[in-house]
């Protein structure tokens, strides 16, 4: 029987997921929340999302990338107003957003303290950094 007479059923046409930036990352961000930073390579990452790990370089060019990515992921639930003029409300605020972050994500915490925030994400987040980071990009 020929592929034209017996066509595959429309739920087995399209069964893998088109993947993008966010769907990597935030498939990385779900092993290392499960197994932890060590767990987290393009391998595993791979097997997770069902997918060829060589696939994935296209969304991070490696283990570095992924990590800053997984970094800028979990720091984008922080709120950050800058035009705050209540600057002492709002470092409270963040202060308590950043213990609710860690409880969320407690595998994640070595990962923020031990790499530098200098992706472009990061200057753009939180201003231009090179007047206090030297090792800024931007």
């Amino acid at each position: 029987m020929s592929p034209e007479e017996n066509p595959a059923p429309p739920a087995a046409r399209d069964t893998k997921k088109r993947l993008s930036r966010e769907i990597v990352l935030s498939a990385a961000l779900a092993l290392v929340d499960s197994e932890g930073l060590d767990a987290l390579t393009m391998r595993r990452l791979g097997q997770q999302l069902g997918r060829d790990p060589m696939g994935l370089y296209r969304y991070a060019e490696n283990r570095a990338a992924l990590l800053d990515g997984v970094s800028e992921l979990v720091l984008n639930e922080l709120a950050i107003f800058p035009d705050d003029p209540d600057w002492q409300a709002q470092l409270r605020r963040i202060a308590h957003d950043l213990r609710d972050l860690a409880l969320r994500h407690p595998n994640v915490v070595p990962l923020l303290v031990t790499r530098p925030l200098s992706t472009p994400w990061a200057c753009g987040r939180w201003g231009h950094c090179g007047r206090w980071n030297r090792s800024c990009p931007c």
